[in-house]
């Protein structure tokens, strides 16, 4: 489809400039891989999935504890938020462990692979190595 503009290009009201090197900030991310040889990786990862698990159930613990008492409901839809991300993020660890352990069982050696998005971890998984 061919289009041609014989006027001014008119953009909307809140539009905004911005450079190239902005754009693939905005855009990216990190992605982290360690190799492990031994057992040290995968328990890692469950210990961190028990620990995001008891602080997911104690953070949904205080928004129900903040809506009780009246104390505020911006603050405990914060921490309710903060505490499903929490309960969600310990299963992609538990998986990704449980993963792990049958790679290092089968192969002797796992890659453990993690992403953020501004500093936010986003997905973890474990991979042949």
């Amino acid at each position: 489809m061919e289009m041609c503009y014989d006027g001014a290009l008119v953009m909307p009201s809140k539009f905004v400039v911005i450079d190239k090197e902005e754009m693939m900030y905005l855009d990216g991310g990190k992605v982290t891989t360690s190799t492990y040889r031994t057992n040290s990786g995968y328990r890692m990862l469950y210990g961190v999935a028990v620990a995001l698990g008891a602080n997911a159930a104690y953070g949904g613990y205080l928004s129900a504890s903040m809506v009780a008492t009246g104390i505020g409901v911006p603050l405990a839809v914060l921490t309710g938020a903060t505490a499903a991300w929490q309960g969600w993020y310990a299963g992609k660890v538990i998986d990704a462990a449980s993963d792990a352990e049958v790679l290092f069982s089968r192969y002797g050696k796992y890659k453990i692979v993690s992403t953020t998005l501004a500093g936010i971890p986003t997905g973890i998984r474990a991979e042949r190595a």
